[in-house]
């Protein structure tokens, strides 16, 4: 039988020298929708006196070059020859940045490329764009160092800004007085002339900090399913979650030991900026995507007849190749079955595209006992990062 398992020849991954957190992931190539081998972050928060000194402090450039040291070691054992490796608004506005980038080569042979505020905001909403290829609104980006907007909508990526507000930056600079850091926040905010231009809209939110947010009105709304991509709420509800967050209380919040204590140290920050953008953009839905600037480094790299290939669909494939006896039934099936629903309803296109991804999907737990492929299934159809559904 033909493995159709990919060969390590075309692993791509992803080294993120980030403000607050150093990833580093290996995709299983570079496709539509890529499985993800390996993902690990290390919190140094190269960031945090930046806005302060001007400089990263010598502790946190230790520990991230520690870090990067094994994610170099785990490269070769992985055997990982297509490597892009990148840092944002830390290394770019600190006056040791060059010298740091010269560190990481010395000590890891990494050679990493310092983007552009304006680069990182367009590679976040093609991430976005990625996972959802209908969005249509503001992609926002909230890292340690500085905060990415973007306009997006047909596929198509505009009005890139990139911001000195990123929450650890804040945290630090402001050293916990309040009116100037809300001063700081509004200022900035401000400056974006676009921002109100899209009321109505939606807001794609990415970043560590207010993935985890979202994460903790998922818990708090005890939604059914834990799945954080796609997850879709009201501006109102939203802003009244952070609303409670800015004045601290995720240290009472019962459910914070779900999140890293670095992480927690800076969330009423995250929820500041989040909350001020929704109220100046009028924006009517939050929508949580886990899919950002690395994601949209290996869309970027994709020829368009691969970027416009539906991104459910082709998941489901490549799943059905690695999972299921007979991929071929898949449509078949899903053929036999098609008259069966009426082509006037009028969410017609989107039923006959889930309907075509069930069809695909229909043998994935056949490796399960017989007594729980039914459990198995639903399992792995709940549960899974499915990509353009909600």
């Amino acid at each position: 039988m033909k493995s159709h398992l990919k060969s390590q020849d075309n692993y791509f991954a992803v080294l993120d020298v980030g403000s607050n957190s150093v990833r580093f992931v290996v995709f299983s190539s570079i496709t539509r929708t890529p499985d993800i081998v390996f993902n690990e972050k290390v919190l140094c928060g190269l960031g945090k006196d930046v806005g302060t000194t001007g400089a990263m402090d010598q502790e946190s450039m230790d520990e991230a070059i520690i870090a990067m040291r094994r994610f170099s070691a785990l490269s070769i054992q992985m055997q990982v020859r297509n490597i892009y490796a990148f840092a944002t608004a830390a290394v770019r506005d600190a006056s040791n940045g060059s010298a740091f980038i010269e560190q990481i080569k010395i000590s890891t042979g990494f050679d990493v490329d310092v983007i552009s505020g304006q680069e990182e905001a367009r590679l976040a909403a093609l991430g976005v764009i990625s996972g959802n290829p209908h969005a249509c609104g503001i992609v926002g980006d909230l890292g340690g160092g500085s905060l990415e907007l973007a306009r997006v909508c047909n596929g198509k990526v505009y009005e890139c800004i990139s911001l000195p507000i990123g929450s650890l930056r804040l945290k630090h600079q402001t050293a916990g007085n309040y009116d100037v850091f809300t001063a700081i926040v509004k200022d900035a905010l401000k400056s974006v002339s676009w921002l109100t231009k899209y009321q109505g809209e939606t807001l794609y939110i990415v970043g560590g900090a207010w993935r985890n947010i979202a994460r903790l009105l998922l818990i708090k709304n005890d939604e059914p399913i834990s799945v954080i991509h796609g997850y879709s709420v009201t501006s109102a509800s939203m802003k009244s979650f952070v609303n409670s967050l800015t004045k601290g209380n995720i240290k009472e919040y019962p459910n914070k030991k779900i999140i890293p204590a670095k992480r927690r140290d800076i969330l009423p920050e995250a929820a500041y900026v989040l909350k001020k953008i929704i109220s100046m953009s009028k924006i009517e839905t939050v929508n949580v995507s886990s899919f950002g600037v690395r994601e949209g480094i290996n869309f970027d790299r994709l020829d368009n007849k691969k970027k416009i290939l539906d991104p459910l669909l082709n998941q489901s494939l490549s799943v059905a190749k690695e999972r299921c006896r007979f991929p071929e039934h898949g449509s078949i099936l899903y053929h036999w079955i098609k008259p069966i629903f009426p082509t006037q309803a009028e969410d017609h296109a989107q039923l006959d595209r889930l309907n075509r991804a069930v069809c695909i999907l229909s043998d994935i737990a056949w490796r399960a006992h017989p007594d729980y492929k039914a459990e198995r299934a639903v399992e792995l159809a709940l549960h899974g990062r499915w990509l353009d559904v909600s």
